[in-house]
């Protein structure tokens, strides 16, 4: 009975110091602080401090052994032995509290916005500088001697500059058009047509003279694009500027005896008034923004002369001359 009592005696002093071992390795746990770095190591250590930049401990196997330093940028958190936290990040250095969760907003990529290329289609506009040949037609070339409105003209030459910008690159827009024209005057045939339509008179008129047209004119714009090529029409109306040359005439009148001659001159006059037209053209885009133009216009105006003849008789004629010119030209231009 004794054997028994001390037995059970021996079995709870065992349960007891097994316990209290416990409790040791629990408390001798929790009175350690745990430094944690960012690659996830865990160091066991007493913290003596913790500066802006730097940690301070020593290891907790070691209290009495050397203190060590660890830079803060390595260094996650610090889990103290009362239970608290310092979580650091590698931006800051700077403590924070146990329960703060730090995110880094993420920065949104900055959205450039970049031009597309336009279709092959897309309409464009331009401007084109060129010239080419100017055509008289109608009254204007005639050299009928019974009809006044004849203006004698001859086939000449011009230039131009022209723009064109399609709405929001749509197929219509607006164009500008500003040209001139020279057409030389058949001098020869008008003295030959005067000489008949004045018996008894012999005329001498000035050969080397010419007709001069300048306009400028805006209108709408039409554009159907093809591949590298673009078909375009323009309708213009505005203001030409017409001149007619100075004329230098000798003349002999074979009706008295003897003859008698004499020098006469018409002087110039221009004058301004209302013109209208358009054009057809084909733009082919040899780079990208480079293109060559083919062109057919017509440009038509009515101005009134006030033409006065100088001389042994002086005297103001005030002619009406239709003025309509077909031009076929050629150019090189930027498109956008």
């Amino acid at each position: 009975m004794h054997f028994h009592r001390n037995k059970l005696k021996l079995t709870i002093m065992k349960k007891t110091a097994t316990i209290i071992l416990l409790l040791v390795s629990i408390l001798s746990a929790h009175a350690q602080d745990i430094i944690t770095k960012t690659n996830g190591d865990d160091i066991k250590a007493k913290v003596l401090e913790v500066t802006q930049t730097d940690i301070k401990y020593k290891r907790f196997e070691s209290p009495d052994g050397p203190a060590y330093t660890i830079s803060k940028a390595d260094v996650l958190m610090i889990r103290y032995q009362d239970g608290t936290k310092d979580i650091f990040t590698t931006e800051t250095n700077t403590k924070k509290k146990d329960d703060e969760i730090i995110y880094k907003k993420k920065e949104k990529p900055v959205k450039t916005k970049q031009k597309k290329p336009m279709p092959a289609n897309t309409p464009t506009g331009y401007i084109v500088i060129g010239g080419g040949f100017s055509f008289p037609i109608g009254a204007f070339s005639s050299t009928d001697g019974t009809n006044p409105s004849s203006g004698y003209a001859m086939t000449g030459g011009g230039g131009f500059i022209e723009c064109a910008m399609p709405i929001k690159h749509s197929h219509f827009g607006i164009a500008f058009n500003a040209a001139f024209n020279v057409n030389n005057i058949n001098m020869g045939e008008y003295n030959s047509n005067w000489n008949l339509n004045n018996p008894g008179y012999n005329s001498f008129w000035q050969t080397d003279v010419s007709y001069s047209t300048i306009s400028l004119m805006a209108g709408g714009y039409f554009t159907y694009p093809v591949k590298k090529f673009s078909f375009d029409l323009k309708l213009l109306a505005g203001l030409a500027v017409c001149t007619f040359p100075s004329v230098a005439v000798y003349v002999e009148d074979l009706t008295t005896h003897p003859a008698t001659s004499a020098n006469e001159n018409v002087n110039s006059d221009t004058e301004y008034t209302f013109a209208y037209g358009g054009n057809i053209s084909v733009r082919y885009a040899i780079v990208k923004h480079f293109c060559v133009l083919a062109q057919v216009g017509l440009i038509s105006a009515n101005p009134t002369y006030s033409l006065t003849l100088s001389g042994s008789n002086t005297q103001t004629i005030t002619s009406q001359q239709p003025t309509t010119i077909v031009n076929l030209s050629a150019g090189f231009g930027y498109q956008f």
